[in-house]
């Protein structure tokens, strides 16, 4: 099974590629086995690795650029001030 063409006028889909591709090309300069993938530990203890925050970071701007009015909450990145996580 192929790749889903993505309807011409879905924005919401655009936007995920677009900030997808921008997370892929963002951690394409990183190299395994130099360090550079190495995790280091975030405030809660799970593991985070320099390539990850390159993606979270790229991901986040480009959902901003198109959406700037929607709240996000990734799993990089600390929550929006007065974000209740439901229990």
């Amino acid at each position: 099974m192929g790749p889903h063409p993505v309807p011409a006028d879905d924005g919401d889909v655009r936007l995920a590629l677009a900030a997808a591709r921008a997370a892929a090309a963002a951690i394409e300069p990183f190299t395994c086995g130099t360090g550079a993938c190495d995790p280091t530990a975030k405030a809660d203890g799970s593991p985070v690795t320099a390539a990850d925050l390159a993606a979270s970071a790229a991901a986040i701007a480009a959902l901003r650029a198109g959406a700037p009015g929607d709240v996000l909450v990734t799993e990089e990145a600390p929550p929006p001030e007065g974000w209740r996580q439901a229990r």
